[in-house]
């Protein structure tokens, strides 16, 4: 039963034209025997299978995404992210809520010390930033672990970058030195939104 249930999901996995072979089965049913978070295997080049908190999940690997470049401020929709950016610049006492947000979908920024290029982007090997509240740098890589980001998310987070600096990990944190001071004078605020899934 449980390897029937595999060529099923392989089949639908592979929209199709992916079964599965013997071995393939075998290693994916002694994957979920051993239960070991962060392990994973690929059954073909866009399909892989990961124990990841106890369970055992099935990904279809999107392809590279390139990178987007963004202007601040307005609105920005990326059909490649499936994600919408609106942004306004406010002036510090014109601001009538504190600087910060719960909202992790919603950022505050210091829009004194940022600078063009601003790029929308998938994180890449050896990304470092200062996550707020922290001193001094942080691997992404670690810093998602530290969240406990299944390994096969942390390729769909979206960073926001200022002049080749991470600014803000979408979602999750934005970076401290772009916070807002009591010396800021004008605020970047931006809300993200999804919109679809990302296209593959």
């Amino acid at each position: 039963m449980q390897r029937e249930i595999l060529r099923l999901v392989f089949e639908r996995l592979g929209e199709g034209e992916f079964k599965g072979s013997f071995a393939q089965v075998e290693l994916v049913l002694n994957l979920a025997q051993q239960r070991k978070a962060g392990r994973r295997i690929f059954l073909k080049k866009d399909v892989l299978a990961e124990v990841s908190a106890g369970h055992l999940n099935f990904y279809k690997v999107k392809k590279e995404e390139k990178d987007q470049s963004l202007v601040f401020p307005g609105a920005a929709e990326s059909e490649r992210f499936g994600i919408r950016l609106d942004s306004e610049i406010i002036k510090r006492k014109n601001l009538k809520e504190k600087p910060y947000s719960k909202d992790e979908m919603t950022a505050f920024l210091s829009w004194d010390k940022l600078k063009p290029p601003f790029i929308l982007r998938n994180p890449r090997t050896g990304d470092r930033f200062n996550p707020l509240g922290m001193k001094g740098t942080k691997s992404l890589k670690d810093f998602l672990t530290d969240l406990k980001v299944p390994r096969y998310e942390k390729e769909r987070v979206l960073v926001l970058t200022s002049n080749d600096w991470i600014v803000w990990v979408l979602g999750y944190r934005i970076a401290d030195q772009f916070k807002v001071q009591k010396n800021t004078k004008e605020i970047l605020r931006i809300k993200a939104e999804l919109t679809m899934s990302p296209k593959e």
